[in-house]
């Protein structure tokens, strides 16, 4: 994974989407919607889909999808209410949709279990409301038998807490009745994949005590009794997965479990004879919290997950094949004179043969363009790395280009082609490293959001200066911290539930969005600070200051390209003026234990956005197009700043203001280019002493500062006077006075930055009883 991160990192890639035909798993389209724990059911051919949960939001609507057709058609009826993580069976004509939760009134996003059934008439397309289930419960197993529709487990609370539905409910659709079995589940779980062979119910995985378990059972059914014998257990333990029949056997596919990355796309088929789980062709995508696996004969269909509205078909059977997953595209690399960069590339193999790959590299750019990897072999389900070397040794300040080819024995993918292309820099271009920025969604209602803010805290603190947090409160109408700036631009940004973060705006291998669950957060970030990247936009901060009294921002901020990047007209660069503000306490929801921290203190709360979530357009003007549609790199453009400070802030002194450089196409935010944070009062106007204002006062000039300031100070009064320079986390970095006497008058103090990493400082000059904070912005 960090492999595949970094050369994101070091490439501006185009997206370049490679038609798979595979004989087991097939593309259908895209539902309209994303959904996760969306309801299915098949009925006369037909693939339909009933509620689910987009981000926080749960459906009523009902989707339908007829094999072959180009789209999925949205009906014109609607479910009585909203429903999600239940279970839709086809019985006799109809299908019945129970279970499973619904939004409290009024909508806040929290969910409930709903005990309502609902049966559906396709021909009339009408809902008509039957007898409810006797325990309302959510994330159970469940599976049609002989007519009759059996909920196993579960929760009666819609949270993802222990198990505590231990008892197994059946619905009879004719009579309109429900019974509670005499026989109880096999395992006391939620989140476990089910379905119906032969008359036989099989129940997999799912949650135990709140841990990912591998057990699998078989039930035969007896009119509403059941009898559980365990079968081979799971090749892994995992939980949310998908589960149908096909073919003669049970078919599992996707889930989550304790491994990174967390979704699975792995797919597994059980046969009865030799009772073992054998590996089968795997999902096209990871996929977790998707509708049951509903089909006929040896076709299976899976529909929507929790990161997409993506939906595939699945053929068991067939003559064994690779199945060759290479993701590739057009690849620029920046480098100095010099330089070299190492792209790893990854080939994974969904296939159940061996898939076979060679690489070639025309003769004549193999004085800049090399592999130590020419061939290689990677087995079914595995993944396997291929490196490609760029060197730019003393080569003339320009571009380059090639195009590698890639040829495997999956027939669908036997010859596969991108180019490589590289950029020398010149020595007038500025080149900075990367600070890393992740925007997180988060909210004080959320009790999974204190482990993320655990996380976030962990990795400023492992990373320092080099990461920059952004905190957008929401997914609640009384969220006290939410701003519409912050709403819209996690919405963009594709949340995936609470807490879900951004890392750079970027959409990593695997992902279908930039917000990410918190899971995934760590390995991201270090796997960027790892790759050490160069911005692609530079950013310096020419002039800055916050007057305390009128609360107003001004500055001058100046960008440079510093990347060649592939020319896109409708790619624009914008800078945006985030202030966050920290240590503000308010009471916060947590989840395991469950409470209410009454004294909880947030960080990095996003309090303004200048002049929107869209920021201001960068204009370098057209720029030089070279040879393949590549923008080169230079142009400088300078931004002015001003704006005044929400009156949101509490407190100025535990605020900042973070500089946000990033890429917009259209209105799709694209990744973030630069950040930059300083403490609000870095350079402030209209200061105050700590006690008398008169006493004392102190500036100072330039600032900010390349490689001298002055700090000027006037006392009106004799005083023993102390001078300390401390950087950001209050370290000591300079003692200019030191308990010196000194009569009324005017002073400098003269200070050597040139040694000083870029950032802001702040002096504190002392006079007998008073003082006086002052700071300077050291910027090269």
């Amino acid at each position: 994974m960090k492999s595949i991160l970094r050369n994101l990192i070091a490439l501006v890639l185009v997206t370049l989407t490679i038609s798979v035909a595979r004989s087991q798993w097939a593309e259908i389209p895209t539902l309209p919607v994303q959904l996760s724990f969306p309801m299915t059911a098949q009925l006369d051919g037909k693939i339909y889909v009933f509620g689910g949960i987009t981000g926080t939001t749960p459906s009523k609507s009902v989707y339908v999808y007829t094999p072959g057709a180009t789209d999925w058609t949205k009906l014109s009826v609607s479910m009585p209410k909203a429903k999600v993580a239940g279970y839709a069976a086809a019985v006799n004509g109809k299908i019945y949709v129970m279970g499973g939760g619904t939004n409290l009134p009024p909508s806040t996003g929290v969910l409930a279990t709903t005990g309502e059934t609902y049966e559906f008439d396709p021909v009339a397309n009408t809902f008509t409301t039957k007898a409810p289930n006797p325990t309302k419960v959510g994330f159970f197993a469940g599976a049609e038998v002989g007519g009759k529709i059996f909920l196993i487990g579960g929760s009666t609370g819609m949270s993802y807490q222990l198990a505590d539905a231990n008892e197994i409910q059946v619905y009879d659709p004719v009579a309109n009745t429900w019974v509670v079995s005499p026989s109880e589940p096999p395992y006391n779980g939620r989140f476990a994949a089910s379905t119906a062979k032969d008359g036989k119910i099989y129940m997999m995985g799912g949650l135990q005590t709140g841990l990912y378990s591998d057990v699998a059972y078989r039930g035969t059914v007896n009119g509403t009794n059941i009898t559980w014998e365990e079968i081979a257990k799971l090749p892994m333990a995992f939980a949310m997965a998908s589960a149908g029949t096909a073919g003669g056997k049970v078919v599992l596919t996707g889930g989550i479990g304790q491994t990174t990355p967390t979704d699975f796309a792995y797919t597994y088929a059980y046969d009865d004879a030799s009772s073992e789980w054998k590996p089968s062709y795997m999902l096209p995508i990871a996929a977790s919290r998707a509708g049951q696996l509903v089909g006929s004969g040896n076709d299976l269909y899976i529909a929507g997950n929790v990161t997409n509205g993506r939906s595939f078909k699945f053929t068991i059977g067939g003559t064994p094949q690779p199945t060759a997953i290479i993701p590739v595209a057009p690849a620029l690399v920046n480098l100095s004179q010099n330089e070299s960069k190492e792209l790893t590339f990854t080939a994974q193999n969904f296939g159940i043969a061996p898939l076979n790959v060679q690489i070639s590299i025309p003769d004549a750019a193999k004085n800049w363009l090399t592999t130590g990897t020419p061939s290689f072999s990677a087995a079914p389900t595995a993944t396997e790395s291929f490196l490609l070397s760029v060197a730019a040794g003393s080569m003339a300040p320009g571009l380059y280009k090639t195009t590698v080819t890639l040829k495997t024995n999956d027939p669908a993918k036997a010859t596969i082609n991108f180019d490589v292309i590289m950029y020398v820099l010149g020595t007038d271009i500025v080149q900075q490293p990367m600070k890393i920025v992740m925007e997180e969604g988060t909210g004080d209602w959320c009790g999974w959001c204190p482990y993320g803010h655990e996380i976030v805290a962990q990795l400023k603190e492992t990373h320092g200066e080099n990461f920059i947090a952004l905190q957008y409160h929401g997914g609640s109408a009384t969220e006290p911290f939410q701003i519409p700036a912050g709403v819209n631009l996690y919405t963009k940004l594709g949340l995936a539930g609470f807490p879900s973060g951004a890392i750079q705006r970027q959409v990593f291998p695997g992902q279908a969005k930039a917000m990410v669950y918190r899971e995934f957060w760590t390995n991201y970030v270090q796997t960027l600070a790892d790759a050490s990247p160069k911005a692609a936009v530079s950013m310096k901060v020419l002039e800055y200051k916050y007057d305390i009294g009128t609360r107003k921002v001004t500055a001058k901020i100046e960008l440079q390209r510093s990347h060649a990047v592939i020319n896109d007209p409708a790619t624009t660069i914008r800078l945006t003026s985030v202030v966050t503000e920290s240590g503000i306490v308010y009471p916060q929801t947590r989840y395991q234990p469950n409470e209410v921290i009454a004294d909880y203190v947030h960080k990095d709360i996003v309090r303004q956005m200048v002049p929107n979530e869209m920021g201001t357009t960068a204009n370098f003007g057209p720029g030089t197009v070279l040879e393949g549609n590549i923008l080169a790199p230079g142009g400088k453009v300078t931004l002015d700043v001003n704006f005044t400070v929400t009156d949101k802030v509490e407190d100025s002194k535990n605020t900042n203001i973070v500089f946000i450089v990033s890429n917009y196409t259209g209105s799709t935010l694209g990744p973030i280019q630069q950040g930059h944070e300083m403490p609000l009062e870095s350079s402030v106007s209209s200061v105050k002493t700590s006690d008398d204002a008169s006493s004392f006062t102190m500036k100072s000039h330039p600032n900010p500062a390349i490689a001298n300031t002055t700090i000027t100070y006037s006392l009106t009064e004799r005083a023993p006077v102390s001078l300390v320079v401390r950087d950001v986390l209050g370290r000591e970095v300079a003692r200019l006075v030191s308990n010196q006497m000194q009569d009324a008058g005017t002073y400098d103090a003269g200070l050597d930055v040139s040694k000083l990493s870029n950032g802001s400082y702040f002096y504190t000059l002392t006079a007998g009883e008073k003082s006086l904070t002052g700071s300077v912005l050291v910027t090269r």
